[in-house]
């Protein structure tokens, strides 16, 4: 299987060489030295996963970049309120900081607008855009020592994921 994958790349640089003489095209050197050197010393017990695909190896490794690249975009993209938070408020706070409540927590406005009456602060708003460390709603979720009362949520703290997502968007300036 190794000599046909061998033959097969061979004739595949005997027709880009044929290409070359003709008027106005030219080979790529580098691609046609890709091709020669994935396909030397491969032996069946140790075949490059490209050869398969008839895909020079800087062209694969760039491919493979180009996913992860997409990925590390998609992960560091910052979070939103309506895509990330409200989903975590909603699952653990809403119960007790709906819209009737001392603290709402049911909304955008409210949660940027909001302050806690804790004395123990000195910024007293839920959230101090870029300053997570500042921001109440973040102490009270890592039980920072100047809170007032326990961590929340009661019972099971949000999972650290969450309280990281929470962060980031805050540190990110709470974008809607």
């Amino acid at each position: 299987m190794a000599i046909l994958k061998y033959a097969i790349s061979l004739f595949v640089i005997f027709l880009a060489a044929g290409c070359a003489d003709e008027p106005g095209k030219e080979i790529d050197k580098q691609k046609q030295e890709s091709y020669q050197s994935t396909n030397q010393g491969q032996n069946s017990t140790n075949q490059n996963p490209n050869q398969n695909q008839n895909i020079p190896q800087d062209q694969t490794q760039n491919q493979g970049q180009d996913q992860n690249s997409s990925q590390d975009t998609s992960q560091s993209a910052s979070p939103t309120y309506s895509k990330d938070i409200k989903p975590i408020i909603d699952n653990n706070c809403i119960s007790c900081h709906g819209s009737g409540s001392q603290y709402p927590l049911d909304s955008y406005q409210k949660i940027m607008n909001g302050q806690t009456s804790c004395d123990r602060v000195s910024d007293k708003r839920y959230i101090v855009p870029s300053n997570s460390q500042e921001s109440y709603l973040y102490k009270k979720l890592i039980r920072a020592q100047d809170i007032c009362g326990s961590r929340m949520p009661p019972g099971s703290p949000l999972s650290q994921n969450e309280i990281d997502t929470v962060k980031k968007w805050i540190d990110a300036g709470a974008p809607e």
